[in-house]
């Protein structure tokens, strides 16, 4: 819940149930399946373990050892009971349209199981907030006449979540963007779908129509008295009867949407970087206009509003994605992200086109041979810095590829990192005039927006200008250069002005970093080796591994 990466702390277990408390790892996390976890524990009650004798029970060749240890393992849970919704999807094998009923974690639910279960999280705090965030939620209170308001981040995306990475998981998941320390890390899954199962506009439409009816009763601090579609609660909901028309706990109202551009298209029907009639959601710009840099640009005055906004979805055709009959739901709470729009963007195309500018100045015989003096010098700069990812080689293809533009090729942690090497070997092999000065101004001016992302070194100011010194650079590369696909700009250009120029949060505030992390920890909770693979398998599997691995500490 609060990062991967961390290794499971058992100090605080008593000795003899430590073994128990690593068999349980060991099944959430796939790496033993439900047999295999449930033989391991018979065996090791046999030889006279302690503590695993409720989960050793039953019968070994059970084909649902899985599924009866998950149950078992959810006993005392503090977390809700999955809500089930009705939710359009696509039969595989009778390659037809069905409907299936996908479990959800509700966020009012979420938020007041925290609320009463965990005494440890100030669920009100605002300091982790952006500059935009906080005048959103100041606009809820405002809305809401409360003096408190519990601010939510919502994130989705897909992620690869099977050993060939041929297949993709849709996840969304609730952020409290307020917090700060180790409790800003904390995700919590909404829900997730195998992406094979999604209907364009439709599976997600069903999703977020159960979230945002959700997100009401989390504004009103209300329990619902029906469910999302007017019908009653069913006699095995017994949590949501007892709830019906109690407090929630305190109020709550989205301020956050963090997601890639694409997921930004294929879930909410806002414009693609292709659309000729425009590709911005915040302002009017054209794939034929993101040339204009400067501070005439035409797009600066014609901004896309709310409204407009909407009004564009309905003329595609494509109707409006249900998230924005959520309470307080606007264009402007879709945040830039830092990760995907510049250190999956603008910093490799930029890295790959100064690169390939100095192969023609680097000693050696062959471009292997320079990207091995380029390699040489990259390490020295690693040795100087500890802490950054690292690239393990430097070919030529990882600079460009036949028939593209040049674009480094690497993860974008290994891409931030060598930022500041870029001016370094700028500054050795480039001389002052022509592309090589503007392409020396161009690493400097990028370099300073890195800085920015420091929250002691932020200014809105200097990231305005640093921004706009950098795109002005480049139009002016791409001006005098001689090759067709050399120091082409390309539509994130102007969403990275847009992050950077028209915003006063700094981008590192509400990048996705954490979000991605928490992605790959969903991908691994949702595999499993052989079984049913139904549309709802694995988004039942992913929400109780993560109830289980995740237990709310009662207060």
């Amino acid at each position: 819940m609060f990062h991967k990466k961390a290794r499971k702390d058992t100090s605080a277990v008593p000795p003899e149930l430590r073994f128990r408390e690593d068999m349980k790892d060991l099944f959430l996390t796939g790496r033993l399946t439900g047999t295999q976890a449930h033989a391991t524990m018979k065996n090791a009650e046999a030889a006279g373990a302690g503590g695993v004798s409720q989960l050793a029970r039953g019968n070994v060749s059970d084909r649902h050892s899985a599924r009866d240890l998950l149950n078992r393992m959810q006993k005392n849970s503090k977390w809700p009971p999955l809500y089930y919704g009705k939710v359009r999807v696509w039969d595989i094998k009778t390659n037809e349209k069905t409907t299936v009923d996908l479990p959800f974690f509700l966020p009012h639910e979420l938020i007041h199981s925290i609320v009463h279960n965990d005494s440890t999280i100030d669920l009100l705090a605002e300091a982790g907030l952006c500059a935009g965030a906080k005048q959103h939620l100041e606009f809820i209170k405002g809305q809401l006449g409360a003096e408190h308001c519990l601010a939510l981040g919502l994130w989705g995306d897909g992620v690869p979540c099977n050993w060939d990475r041929s297949e993709s998981l849709e996840c969304v998941t609730l952020s409290f963007p307020g917090l700060v320390g180790e409790k800003e890390h904390m995700r919590v899954p909404l829900t997730c779908i195998k992406k094979k199962f999604c209907i364009k506009n439709e599976t997600f439409d069903d999703i977020m129509t159960i979230i945002s009816w959700s997100l009401k009763a989390a504004a009103e601090n209300e329990f619902p008295t029906n469910r999302h579609d007017e019908s009653p609660f069913s006699a095995k909901e017994k949590f949501r009867i007892d709830q019906a028309g109690k407090k929630v706990g305190v109020p709550a109202g989205l301020v956050e949407v963090r997601g890639d551009w694409q997921f930004f298209k294929q879930i909410f029907r806002f414009p693609g970087w292709r659309e000729k009639k425009g590709c911005c959601w915040r302002c009017k710009a054209t794939p034929a206009n993101i040339a204009q840099v400067g501070s005439n640009a035409s797009w600066r005055r014609n901004r896309r509003s709310h409204i407009q906004l909407l009004q564009y979805m309905l003329e595609k055709g494509e109707g409006i994605s249900p998230i924005f009959s959520a309470p307080f739901v606007r264009a402007d709470i879709f945040q830039i992200d830092w990760l995907h729009c510049s250190d999956l963007g603008v910093a490799p195309d930029f890295a790959g086109n100064l690169l390939y500018l100095l192969l023609d100045k680097v000693p050696g015989a062959t471009n292997n041979d320079k990207c091995g003096v380029l390699f040489k010098s990259m390490k020295e700069f690693y040795d100087r810095t500890p802490g950054c990812s690292r690239f393990d080689q430097l070919k030529p293809t990882m600079i460009k590829q036949p028939k593209k533009s040049p674009k480094l090729r690497g993860k974008a942690a290994e891409i931030r990192c060598i930022v500041p090497w870029l001016v370094e070997v700028a500054e050795q092999y480039l001389g002052d005039a022509g592309a090589e000065g503007a392409a020396k101004l161009a690493a400097r001016e990028l370099l300073e927006c890195y800085k920015c992302l420091s929250s002691a070194a932020y200014s809105s100011d200097s990231m305005a200008n640093h921004c706009k010194r950098y795109c002005l650079q480049l139009v002016a590369l791409r001006a005098v250069s001689g090759e067709e696909k050399v120091w082409v700009l390309k539509p994130k250009l102007h969403l990275f002005q847009e992050m950077c120029e028209m915003s006063d949060s700094r981008p590192s505030s509400c990048w996705t970093y954490r979000d991605e992390d928490f992605g790959g920890t969903l991908a691994k909770l949702s595999r499993a080796e052989g079984g049913n693979d139904g549309p709802g398998v694995a988004p039942y599997r992913t929400l109780t591994k993560f109830s289980v691995g995740n237990a709310l500490p009662t207060v």
